[in-house]
This record gives structure tokens, C-alpha cells and sequence, in this order.
């Protein structure tokens, strides 16, 4: 074990640094990619995880990246990037968080799933944006201020349609405080 300001290492690597700082962030460690040519959107300083798979060899199994989007000094603009390995590919970017605060989910049909049994999801198929309430729960979108009963405030109810054709003439039930609204669902 190798360990940096400190005398017992709790792992392979412990770096501690001791000081008087009580209130703010302090940069422990510190990792620099640089280039003998001229720096460009694209070069990021990265951490690659290695694990050991069955045969017995170490594969790529993930990637933590900081990523220059623009390196034009005065506009430097750098995102955060997840690389993750699925069904024995290569690293593929999963999740991005963009310099503005955005988080980007760069690929269609990936989203964003809620529930620790995964209740609910919401993605991007490509067109559309989809809710999808009823991964596993009862198919039913509340929407609620804060201190207020679910479904106080807006409750979408009833039968949503799967199947879309230029003829059907369905409609989505809406109540807000109380009212029920109904609103086509095609024009």
C-alpha cells in the first residue's frame, strides 16, 4: 500500500492532506492531460476502471472523463462524461453533465428510471419524449406542489392510448382543483 501525507494507509492508494481548511473544497488530487499540438474540443483527462472478467484478463468496464467542448481560452466550456460497458461492447458515453447544468442521456431509448424496482421511466425514443408511469406502477402521472396532496394540484387520469391513427378521437382527462378538463389527445 502506498500512502501520500499520511502514515497508515487505509488502501492501496490513501492520500491525505491535513490541514486547517474546515469549509471548502480542497483539490487532493490532480490529474493533467496536455498536448505538443494545439489543445481542441474533444481532449479530456480521464480515470478507466479495469475489472477482472471469468477466462481470467482485465477488461474496460468503465470511465470517468472531463472533456474540453470548447478550449478556446476565454470561452473554455469542459463537460463531465460516463462510460459504461453493456452486453460485452465497447465503452459507450451514458450519461453526460454538460457545462450549462444539463444532464445528457446521449443515446435514444436511454432515460432516466425512478423506483428502487424501477416503477417508472421517462426517455426519448428518437421522436418523442416518453412517460412511462407504468414500468411497474399503476399507470396513473400526479403532479403536486410541495405540502399538497398528490393529485391536489394535477392529476392525469384515465385511459391513454397505445395505438395512434388519424380517426380516433380520444381524450385526456385532466382535474385541477377539482375541475375536470377534457383535452384531445389528436386533432
Amino acid at each position: 500500500s502506498v500512502g501520500i501525507g499520511g502514515s497508515t494507509p487505509s488502501y492501496r492508494l490513501t492520500v491525505v492532506d491535513d490541514t486547517l481548511t474546515t469549509n471548502a473544497i480542497k483539490d487532493i488530487l490532480y490529474l493533467e492531460a496536455s498536448t505538443s499540438a494545439t489543445p481542441a474540443a474533444g481532449l479530456g483527462a480521464g480515470i478507466l476502471f479495469g475489472l477482472e472478467k471469468t477466462t481470467p484478463e482485465m477488461s474496460n468496464a468503465g470511465r470517468l472523463a472531463i472533456v474540453w467542448t470548447d478550449a478556446t481560452a476565454g470561452s473554455l466550456d469542459s463537460d463531465f462524461e460516463v462510460s459504461l460497458r453493456d452486453a460485452n461492447a465497447a465503452l459507450a458515453k451514458r450519461m453526460i453533465l454538460k457545462s450549462t447544468g444539463d444532464l445528457q442521456l446521449p443515446l435514444d431509448n436511454f432515460g432516466l428510471v425512478l423506483g428502487g424496482g424501477q416503477d417508472a421511466k421517462i426517455y426519448y425514443d428518437g421522436t418523442d419524449l416518453i412517460i412511462d408511469p407504468d414500468v411497474v406502477g399503476t399507470g396513473v402521472i400526479n403532479i403536486a406542489q410541495t405540502g399538497t396532496a398528490v393529485g391536489t394540484v394535477l392529476g392525469i387520469v384515465g385511459n391513454v392510448p397505445t395505438c395512434v391513427t388519424a380517426t380516433q378521437n380520444e381524450w385526456l382527462k385532466i382535474k385541477v382543483n377539482g375541475n375536470i378538463r377534457y383535452i384531445p389527445l389528436w386533432a
